[in-house]
C-alpha cells in the first residue's frame, strides 16, 4: 500500500512525447517509470491530427511518492 509521510505532498509532472507506433514504447514507458519509483495516474494517447504514418502522442501524467510500503 503507498501512503505519504504526513506533511509531504505527491509531486505530480505530466511527460508529454509524439513516437511511432508499433514500436512497444509505452509499456518499456511504463515499466521504466514504475522502475524507477513514479506512480503512473493517467495514460492518454491520440492519433497525430492529419497524419497517416504510424505516428501518435501521449501524454503521461506521473506522481512520484514519497514512501512506499507493502
Amino acid at each position: 500500500m503507498c501512503r505519504l509521510l504526513p506533511g509531504a505532498t505527491a509531486t505530480v509532472s505530466e511527460l508529454p512525447l509524439t513516437y511511432r507506433t508499433g514500436t512497444a514504447l509505452l509499456p518499456r514507458l511504463t515499466e521504466t517509470c514504475r522502475r524507477l519509483g513514479f506512480r503512473i495516474r493517467e495514460v492518454r494517447v491520440d492519433r497525430l491530427p492529419g497524419r497517416t504514418d504510424a505516428a501518435a502522442r501521449a501524454l503521461f501524467e506521473v506522481g512520484l511518492t514519497p514512501t512506499d510500503e507493502e
